[in-house]
């Protein structure tokens, strides 16, 4: 049966502009009507009985219909990030403790090791007052494990000594999204973490708000310096609506100066007759576990003839200034594609660069200037020591005095001794006659270290099996491009092999405050190019390290359906690295009497074609390994 319909027998509107015209004012008019109309009112309760309060159900309605919206309340700050930590660590199969952004950004932290301080059982070393290594649970910060985004991260020392553990001084606190520390190990971390691990993760586009980011601009100044460093950073994050494709791009740059002051003893030696019958003993009188003793194996007389014997001093007491100017450069440029809800894949590159030229300032005061030991004839004279001070036990000594008495005379040499009338002339020396402290000696570093990583993650997050292929390469190097040393005695010898005094009295005291006293001529005397250079200990050379890793690998986590079991991983890593060390060091031999002899001396050093001379008639040659 089929039913069909003739439109041609159903009655037709035809819509005219004056139909349409009429029609609005009367929809117009009902609205106006509606909004001015006085909202109904509640039925009056008899005489006698309270009003009913109205119900929860009706007043939400009321402000439903009045278009009020609902009230969005998002809780974020110290509270969130706290349990954010505490849901990462109640999920991890491991002892872990988690640092987030959040936590980060509370403290004036500037690289990662100064954020992790903060965790239990993490020890930072410290280098210019930044943090440097971490080490966990008091083990060497060559046992912990640090990795970057799960894998590891290329570094390189500055001082140019390769090293397993990581350089923090590379990376900005400010490029992360979190740090993980795993206190004790599992199966898919790579082997070195014995004393923890260590994965820093960074963020990525599709995890913030697309057009978001920041920039910070600071200075800082130190009054040891009296100087301002300025420190940028920035960062930038895109991504479409469909949150599908994104780009995330960081850059911080910190300059710092640090002048740092310190003083310190050298190599603490027992002094005595016998070592045998007369043993190191602490301020207390008990033995001491000092296994440094003196190799004169014998007491010794000052100026005045009084003789010093069973005591521990210092072989050398010094004071230093070291000035350091550091630079760190930090980038990152992730780009993220999400083409399934399941797939994600992302590529990252890092680029760490960091500069800092250093120069150390130092005063060192050895102990040159005390009286010939026994063997070369400790005779009562002594050489140019005035007395020692100790502590209250007598057996620490505390502060030696050093001078050259006006009118008395000194022995330069064996047959200075001999005319003199001394039997034992052997071992006499310009130590004998002069006051070669304060050492005067300075350095100057100049030092870099580059690390960068550019890896490739494509994550699938499946209804059972979950699959990570990550593969990468990381590379850095680093060392110091230049150093160079040069100490100098406040003492000159003349054409005739006599000598001229640049300072004529030294004295140092650690009682309270370390401090050292010189004759007031001594500044004069070496302005007016008094000095010794000390070629002996005299060094130029330069270091360079190396390290890099290609890396690739893949992971996949089996969720099971069982009340038993939750899930098994299992996976595969191929690694392929390796570090290398060159250095290159400069040498100085004095020019001998003839061509030949310096060709000799030259050759007997280990020294190639010599590249520069100096004023005092000594070569520099350059030789690298």
């Amino acid at each position: 049966m089929t039913s069909r319909t003739h439109h041609a027998s159903r009655p037709r509107c035809r819509v005219t502009p004056i139909a349409m015209a009429v029609g609005l004012a009367l929809l117009s008019l009902s609205s106006a009507h509606a909004q001015n109309a006085p909202a109904a009112q509640p039925a009056q309760p008899p005489a006698g009985q309270p009003a009913a309060a109205p119900t929860p159900v009706a007043a939400t309605s009321a402000k439903q219909a009045a278009g009020a919206a609902p009230t969005r309340v998002v809780v974020t700050g110290f509270r969130y990030a706290i349990e954010k930590s505490l849901d990462q660590k109640r999920e991890a199969n491991s002892i872990v403790e988690v640092v987030t952004a959040e936590d980060v950004g509370k403290f004036p932290d500037k690289n990662v090791a100064d954020a992790l301080q903060r965790v239990p059982g993490v020890v930072v070393t410290r280098s210019g007052g930044e943090g440097k290594n971490v080490s966990v649970r008091g083990l060497s910060s060559d046992l912990t494990l640090t990795q970057l985004n799960g894998n590891y991260v290329a570094t390189a020392e500055s001082n140019g000594d390769p090293s397993r553990s990581f350089n923090y001084m590379l990376m900005p606190s400010n490029m992360l999204s979190s740090a993980e520390l795993y206190k004790t190990s599992e199966a898919r971390f790579d082997e070195g973490g014995i004393g923890g691990t260590v994965i820093l993760r960074t963020r990525r586009p599709l995890d913030v708000k697309s057009g978001s980011g920041f920039v910070n601009a600071e200075g800082t100044w130190a009054d040891t310096t009296k100087k301002t460093d300025p420190q940028f950073s920035g960062q930038y994050a895109w991504h479409d609506e469909s949150n599908r494709i994104g780009m995330l791009v960081g850059y911080t740059q910190q300059k710092r100066t640090t002048r740092t002051m310190g003083a310190s003893t050298e190599n603490w030696q027992w002094y005595a007759d016998s070592y045998k019958t007369q043993p190191p003993v602490g301020a207390d009188s008990k033995p001491s576990n000092l296994n440094s003793f003196w190799w004169g194996q014998s007491g010794f007389y000052d100026q005045s003839g009084k003789y010093y014997s069973k005591f521990a001093m210092p072989t050398s007491v010094n004071l230093d200034v070291r000035t350091t100017e550091r630079e760190r450069k930090g980038g990152q440029l992730t780009l993220q594609f999400k083409p399934l809800r399941k797939l994600n894949m992302t590529a990252n590159y890092f680029r760490f660069d960091l500069q800092q030229n250093s120069q150390l300032n130092q005063l060192k005061v050895p102990e040159w200037n005390i009286a010939r030991y026994d063997g070369d004839g400790n005779w009562p004279g002594g050489r140019l020591l005035d007395g020692l001070s100790f502590d209250p036990s007598g057996t620490i000594v505390t502060g030696a005095q050093y001078s050259a008495h006006p009118g008395k005379k000194y022995y330069c040499n064996s047959a200075q001794a001999g005319a003199g009338g001394l039997a034992n002339t052997g071992g006499f020396g310009p130590d004998d006659c002069t006051v070669p402290t304060p050492q005067i000696t300075g350095g100057y570093s100049r030092e870099r270290a580059l690390s960068q990583t550019a890896d490739l993650d494509i994550e699938w997050k499946g209804t059972s099996i979950d699959a990570t292929f990550k593969g990468g390469r990381t590379w850095a190097k680093g060392g110091p491009e230049l150093q160079f040393g040069m100490p100098i005695k406040p003492r000159m010898q003349n054409a005739d092999s006599s000598w001229v005094l640049g300072n004529t009295a030294t004295s140092w005291d650690v009682s309270g405050t370390p401090s050292m006293t010189f004759a007031p001529q001594l500044m004069q005397n070496l302005r007016n190019g008094i000095g010794e250079i000390d070629l002996g200990s005299t060094s130029s050379s330069w270091t360079r390290n190396s390290t890099k890793q290609n890396y690739a690998q893949a992971d996949l986590t089996w969720h099971a359906d069982s009340n038993w079991l939750d899930s098994v991983q299992f996976g595969a890593k191929y690694r392929d690295g390796g570090t290398s060390r060159s250095t290159g060091n400069n040498y100085w031999a004095c020019k001998g009497s003839t061509p030949a002899s310096t060709t000799t001396a030259t050759r007997t050093a280990a020294m190639r074609r010599p590249t520069s001379s100096v004023p005092n008639s000594c070569t520099g040659s350059r030789w690298a390994s």
